[in-house]
């Protein structure tokens, strides 16, 4: 987003243009210093250029000049006039060659200077500082003592009172000590009299208080030259920056600058309304920025860095988001404050990192860089992540999206979350439904394989996580030898007490390797692997179907697995009993089957074994009755052993087993020493129980509310007993235990 100073420079840039070559080299255009301004002097005459006109609504109507050579720094004013009027105003000019950050903190001449009169104390670390005014001149370096030698400095004013013009050339080898003109600097400059300092401070956001360098100052107006280069060097007065000097501040307005440092300890800045448009740095190094309840945005061209001691707080209202350009660094504390933070790389001109050495906690998270934002630090998102344009790459960290946090957009090979070394995606869910995660990997080739899970049953304690990540290579235990696809798919699974979940995964046409019609949908768990379904080949989809338990997940051929299986089906026979049934197409080397059956899809416990059939080549069918099903839901999955040992194990099939109508059932088991009745009820009901010995004497009777459906009941005793249930439409006996 262009701001407003943006596009004046660019307009005057163009007039920059139109007037070469006169302009074009101008800060290599060495003027006289005579007290007087030539338009040929100084490069353009052109308002925050090489030239600048200060605010008169501070007390000060000066204008500015700044230019240099491969030798000297050139600085004039002109139209010096302080408020006492004795015409006795000194030029004071501040050199930082190093542009180190904070711009207002560590070493340099961040004290300001008593000399002469001047009080001021400004926040503004300098390597080099000088004084002019009529009869005495002065300067140091930092650390170094003053010196007042005249001639150690090209000093010339000319003029009186508002007509006043002060022209001062500077040595870079005095500015450097001895090292020439360096490749950047920051500068500040101001006016003072023996009585005070004025001019040259912030205009924007300006008021009463602000206008002055004494205690009560606010901010510090202070500009940037990135380049001094004589072919390609950076406007002097073309990127104005502010730092904080003073105390804290309230309803601060917009703010169109290039880089504004935060480096006060305990102070505040808090913002009413107007954007901040910042194209360089936004630097919270201490104290606070708080946004407040500002409904603009704050769009920041550079990094957003916030250092140990900074506290960055965004808005409490719609729109006062932050948008970032280059790199987000948290070291210090950050409040989201349910506002989005949009990475959009300065137009897509750079690629982007979230930096911090603790897990960063966003609300909302857009990408709007087509060159991707990378992860530098785990990051745990509360409700959107929106892939407008770009990727997010996890690198080494995880991205953790908090239940109910939605992924947004229209996720492509250009919009996905791309697990491309040891980072993963989780994701916490609460409840059955289907989620979609748009997963990728990058290796030169950006792929796009994203995973479905279609959760249908779903009990759990706790939080309960999916930790997914995908690999553009062969699983490194696949069996398969021709037919196979070079990706799999990491899904665990943590948290949850019971699930049920069908799968679905899309592979490129890149990842195949062999005859893609006969690759299977496999999955790889304790070194064992379960069968799926073939791949949709129209679509590029595997799907697992009835999963009860996470691993990895990949496609490979069943002609290198111990048996190819070709139908596995229940049946549910009297509303009592389940037949299950499966048949193999070939076996080669299978020692035996394991028939398993588990409540929740997760644990399962063998009910049945049947041998294998060694080596076959024909179609062998096999069926097994389970006598006594659960009541409700009943999951199957059937194991194969080889005589080598090694196991595979099938995809999950279900059967339901429900009550007849008015079909009461009472059966007995015993946990240690305990003994349980398990009573099927098809209604809500009071029922009485009656436990009599085996002489018919009645021990004890009691009266119980069941359910619908399963209901477990505790017996005392150990003996054996009659247990009679009574229930509105007649008694059941059996006999315990």
């Amino acid at each position: 987003m262009k701001s407003l100073n943006q596009l004046l420079r660019i307009f005057n840039v163009l007039l920059i243009l139109i007037s070469l070559p006169n302009l074009l080299y101008a800060q290599f255009d060495s003027p006289n210093i005579d007290g007087s301004i030539s338009p040929s002097e100084y490069g353009d005459h052109f308002n925050g250029l090489n030239m600048l006109a200060t605010s008169t609504s501070c007390g000060g109507n000066s204008t500015w000049f700044v230019t240099w050579d491969d030798n000297n720094l050139y600085v004039a004013v002109t139209n010096c006039f302080d408020a006492v009027g004795t015409g006795n105003d000194a030029l004071n000019i501040y050199i930082d060659i190093d542009n180190h950050a904070p711009v207002n903190g560590g070493p340099g001449s961040d004290t300001g200077t008593s000399f002469n009169g001047n009080l001021a104390i400004l926040p503004f670390r300098a390597d080099f500082f000088a004084f002019a005014k009529n009869g005495y001149n002065a300067w140091r370096n930092c650390g170094s003592s003053w010196s007042g030698l005249d001639n150690e400095l090209v000093v010339a004013i000319a003029g009186s009172g508002s007509s006043k013009t002060i022209e001062v050339q500077i040595a870079w080898d005095k500015i450097t000590q001895n090292n020439g003109r360096p490749s950047e600097f920051n500068f500040l400059g101001f006016l003072s009299y023996n009585c005070g300092v004025y001019a040259d401070i912030p205009t924007l956001n300006s008021n009463a208080s602000q206008c002055s360098f004494s205690g009560s100052s606010e901010l510090v107006r202070y500009f940037t030259v990135s380049s001094t280069d004589s072919t390609n060097s950076t406007k002097p007065f073309s990127q104005e920056s502010y730092t904080h000097i003073g105390s804290d501040i309230s309803n601060f307005g917009a703010i169109d600058i290039f880089d504004f440092t935060m480096n006060s300890p305990g102070k505040s800045i808090s913002r009413f309304a107007g954007n901040w448009s910042i194209a360089g740095i936004l630097r919270v190094h201490s104290g606070t920025i708080d946004f407040n309840n500002a409904g603009d945005a704050c769009d920041v061209n550079g990094h957003c860095i916030i250092a140990n001691n900074g506290v960055l707080s965004l808005s409490n209202a719609i729109g006062g988001d932050l948008i970032v350009g280059s790199d987000l660094i948290i070291e210090g504390s950050f409040i989201p404050n349910d506002r989005s933070v949009e990475f959009d790389g300065n137009g897509g001109i750079q690629s982007q990192t979230i930096h911090s050495a603790a897990t960063v906690n966003l609300d909302y998270l857009i990408i709007s860089n087509p060159l991707d934002l990378k992860l530098g630090s785990d990051v745990i998102l509360e409700n959107d992540l929106h892939l407008n344009n770009g990727s997010i790459i996890l690198n080494n960290y995880d991205l953790e999206l908090r239940s109910g946090c939605t992924i947004s957009g229209i996720p492509d090979t250009n919009k996905m979350i791309v697990t491309n070394s040891t980072g993963k995606l989780i994701a916490e869910v609460s409840q059955a439904g289907t989620y979609n995660y748009p997963l990728g990997e990058y290796d030169g080739v950006a792929d796009y394989s994203p995973v479905e899970v279609n959760i249908t049953y779903l009990t759990s304690s706790g939080s309960t996580k999916l930790v997914m990540s995908v690999k553009n290579t062969k699983h490194p235990q696949n069996p398969a030898i021709i037919d196979y696809l070079n990706r799999y798919w990491k899904i665990q699974l943590s948290g949850a007490d019971s699930i049920n979940a069908n799968i679905t995964t899309i592979y490129t046409d890149s990842d195949i390797s062999g005859d893609e019609s006969s690759i299977l949908g496999l999955k790889y768990s304790d070194s064992t692997w379960q069968t799926f379904s073939n791949v949709n080949e129209a679509f590029n989809l595997l799907e697992y179907k009835n999963v009860g338990t996470f691993s990895d997940f990949t496609g490979g051929s069943p002609v290198a697995l111990p048996i190819s299986l070709k139908e596995f089906e229940t049946e549910v026979i009297d509303h009592k009993k389940v037949l299950i049934q499966w048949s193999t197409e070939s076996e080669m080397n299978n020692a035996s089957f394991e028939l398993e059956r588990g409540k929740n899809g997760q644990e399962f416990s063998v009910i049945h074994q049947l041998p294998g059939a060694g080596n076959s080549n024909s179609l062998l069918h096999y069926e097994v009755i389970d006598e006594r099903p659960f009541y409700g839901t009943n999951y199957y999955r059937l194991k194969q052993t080889d005589y080598d040992g090694r196991s595979s194990i099938s995809e999950i099939i279900y059967a339901e087993i429900e009550p007849e109508p008015n079909e009461w059932t009472i059966r007995s088991y015993k946990i240690a020493a305990e003994t349980y009745a398990e009573i099927i009820a098809p209604y809500a009901s009071n029922i009485s129980i009656q436990a009599y010995d085996l002489q018919g004497r009645e021990i004890y009777k009691i009266t119980e509310y069941v359910e619908f459906g399963k209901n477990i009941i505790g017996i005392p005793g150990e003996e054996m007993m009659i247990i009679k249930l009574s229930h509105a439409h007649g008694t059941i006996s059996i006999l315990l235990p």
